[in-house]
């Protein structure tokens, strides 16, 4: 029941009938999302099907991309003196996979005549429970390629939507003194490294995502190859806002380091991450289903346990709890097949160092006390 900017436009009865239900639809998606036995329910391939297409499950690219564009168009024609800051989150590359048919025959032409992995896709679409589970027994390579496939077309799709949204911008005049950042919070594994999902792990194919700017303040066409962490983002939109934040707590450094420092923007290319980390934090609401559906495996791959991953130039070290598990040149192997770690132990202590360094003793509730912030992580499953 999302809110819309042109709500007001409704005829009276759906418009009372979306403001009265819409409290009670967000408790009752609290309630599936804090109560093990209805979140089970919920995934019963029977039930699947009805609320991923009918709950809004994974929004409307489309209509939110209408709905920004609208909005931005009247706060320009009303000569609006302050900046305007959107944050659109896109959810159509997420599962189940449904994308537009156009899309599958552009990239995928094959497929039209391959009614196995239709059904296969269909099967995978409506069993949610395994959308973020070690995959058991393993995919066949004709059915992960059939996933990789929809996948690819649901990016595709989503990607004409936003050519949309920025040539709308061009056309108005507004993409002159706008600058527009595209991002992902997290890429997809399907069944590589026998895991699926983006819950339980810090591979590639998770936390190497795509980042592009386009702005006054950044060269056209200019490619940076260092690690970056998503984090800078947050940097680089205050500094364009004018916005200085409180600095964090400083790093502990060795005697003869210089100072601190606290401008990650990206606007200054000179200014190095000072260590690039990814986490993952395993969900709860998927950890209770693996405990009825696969309970052996949660333990065998010590999938309770924050993951890490810690970058310095082309090496990667991961990190399982505190221990580490993995050593990889990610230049070299990015599908991350040759693990390293038994052949530099001196690269593996020094990096497993800089991880402790940024986050030490690290316990993701500590940081969220703000009673909203613990609601919005019960509802993602966060926390208990």
């Amino acid at each position: 029941m999302p809110y819309r900017p042109n709500d007001h436009l409704k005829p009276y009865v759906r418009r009372e009938f979306s403001r009265r239900f819409r409290p009670y639809a967000r408790r009752m998606g609290n309630v599936f999302a804090r109560n093990d036995s209805l979140f089970r329910m919920a995934l019963n391939p029977l039930l699947v099907p009805l609320w991923t297409r009918y709950i809004n499950f994974k929004g409307h690219t489309a209509r939110s991309l209408d709905d920004l564009m609208d909005y931005m168009d009247a706060h320009n024609a009303g000569g609006a003196d302050r900046p305007l800051f959107a944050f659109v989150n896109l959810m159509g590359a997420h599962l189940p996979y449904i994308p537009p048919q156009d899309a599958i025959d552009h990239l995928a032409p094959s497929l039209k005549r391959d009614k196995a992995a239709y059904q296969f896709v269909r099967g995978f679409n409506a069993d949610a429970a395994a959308w973020a589970s070690p995959p058991e027994p393993p995919l066949k390579d004709w059915q992960r390629q059939a996933l990789l496939d929809f996948y690819d077309a649901e990016i595709f799709a989503q990607d004409q939507q936003v050519g949309r949204l920025i040539a709308h911008l061009k056309q108005t005049g507004a993409l002159d003194n706008t600058t527009v950042m595209i991002a992902a919070d997290h890429g997809e594994g399907h069944g590589d490294h026998n895991l699926f999902g983006h819950g339980f792990d810090t591979y590639q194919e998770l936390a190497h995502v795509p980042l592009a700017i386009y702005g006054e303040r950044f060269g056209r066409g200019v490619i940076n190859d260092e690690n970056i962490s998503t984090r800078r983002l947050y940097h680089t939109i205050l500094e364009l806002a004018g916005v200085s934040p409180s600095p964090p707590a400083p790093l502990p450094r060795k005697r003869g380091e210089g100072g601190n420092t606290f401008d990650l923007s990206l606007t200054n290319s000179t200014n190095p991450e000072p260590v690039p980390i990814s986490e993952a934090v395993p969900p709860s609401t998927f950890l209770h289903v693996l405990e009825h559906r696969n309970p052996s495996v949660i333990e065998r791959m010590r999938l309770r346990e924050l993951r890490r991953a810690v970058y310095e130039g082309d090496y990667k070290l991961m990190l399982t709890g505190d221990q580490p598990v993995a050593l990889f040149n990610v230049a070299q192997d990015p599908a991350e097949t040759r693990n390293l770690i038994k052949n530099d132990p001196s690269r593996v202590e020094a990096l497993r160092q800089k991880a402790g360094i940024a986050a030490p003793a690290l316990d993701p509730l500590e940081q969220a006390q703000d009673e909203q912030v613990l609601e919005h992580l019960r509802a993602l499953g966060y926390v208990d």
